[in-house]
């Protein structure tokens, strides 16, 4: 049991915004130095703010954005986390925020609410988004791990454009996305990859400490047992993933070709791709190294003509000197008016 009352966080919980607004001036800011009770909802180093989002009270979380929304819980809570699955028990990581705990709890009014007001205060906004918890994950890996269509959805959001290659590795929202077969996710991020290519083609492109890609997450996460989903679904998420895969190789090969090195670990493109798409890269190879070419010979053509063009402006500020010949004028005498 919690040793320690506190009319403040147990108003929060409770959704008494009544005594919250009360207590506010006092209380705002602080952290909940009970002894941690899962059982009865207690955790050490919560905020008011952190206890009405798990509660799902609206009302009070709603009052507590303007004054707590950069609080980070202070260490790893276990709780249920139906956002997750329905059944699941996670411990969650110590620094998690409000919005990541709304979507682990799948309080999705309350992810909406939290959206909005970010959306309403840039200066608020500019120092949440991009918070990590003590895994180093942002509101958008989390969002990832749940994978529901309205916590996907966020991905999409340019509010959250700085947290998209945030995160790389094995905790980057694609690496998440195929190692739990979430769909919506990869969706989402099909959705915007053109306008954030680089990101999320480095994203797909890495290999974990095992050397495992997206696409070998991808064909073994229906092994998980904590994935559930259809045939159907993962069928989809397999497709996806080495699209996404593909598309991230193609663009890498022409912009920053280290990256396809790396992912292919000695072997050929087409064991990856297949003979078509290893025929295209080779086709782009040589395209590049043809454009690399015709590039040197311009800059030797344009020094060249830069060179000459200088000797020409020399050569017309040199002053000639000329010698002056004296001009002989011809005397003449005046004729006498001749009289009619």
């Amino acid at each position: 049991m919690c040793m320690q009352k506190s009319d403040w966080f147990v108003a929060a919980q409770a959704g008494d915004l009544a005594t919250i607004k009360k207590l506010i001036n006092k209380n705002k800011g602080i952290f909940d130095k009970r002894e941690s009770d899962p059982a009865n909802n207690c955790f050490h180093g919560f905020s008011a703010l952190h206890y009405a989002t798990i509660a799902n009270k609206v009302d009070v979380v709603k009052f507590l954005l303007g004054h707590e929304l950069l609080l980070q819980t202070q260490e790893a809570a276990s709780m249920a986390c139906p956002g997750f699955s329905a059944k699941a028990i996670l411990k969650v990581a110590g620094s998690s925020n409000c919005l990541q705990l709304a979507i682990l709890k799948k309080h999705t009014e309350l992810i909406t609410i939290i959206v909005q007001f970010l959306a309403e205060n840039e200066v608020l906004r500019t120092q949440f988004i991009g918070q990590l918890n003590q895994m180093k994950q942002t509101s958008l890996c989390i969002a990832a791990v749940c994978g529901y269509e309205e916590a996907a959805q966020l991905i999409s959001n340019p509010l959250f454009n700085k947290e998209l290659g945030l995160v790389q590795g094995p905790f980057s929202i694609g690496a998440i996305g195929a190692c739990y077969a979430r769909l919506p996710i990869l969706q989402q991020i099909h959705t915007v990859f053109q306008a954030n290519i680089q990101q999320i083609a480095e994203m797909f492109l890495f290999r974990d400490t095992g050397f495992k890609s997206a696409v070998d997450l991808a064909s073994v996460s229906n092994k998980n047992e904590k994935v559930a989903v259809s045939e159907a679904d993962y069928a989809q998420v397999l497709v996806l993933t080495q699209d996404l895969t593909s598309q991230a190789f193609r663009w890498a090969r022409g912009n920053k070709f280290e990256l396809t090195t790396a992912f292919l670990l000695g072997k050929s493109i087409e064991s990856y791709f297949g003979a078509e798409f290893e025929a295209e890269m080779q086709l782009i190879d040589a395209t590049k190294k043809n454009d690399t070419e015709e590039n040197l010979k311009k800059m030797k053509e344009s020094k060249r003509t830069t060179k000459v063009e200088e000797l020409k402006e020399t050569d017309s500020k040199k002053v000639v000197k000329q010698t002056l010949l004296p001009i002989d004028i011809e005397k003449t005498e005046a004729k006498p008016e001749t009289k009619e």
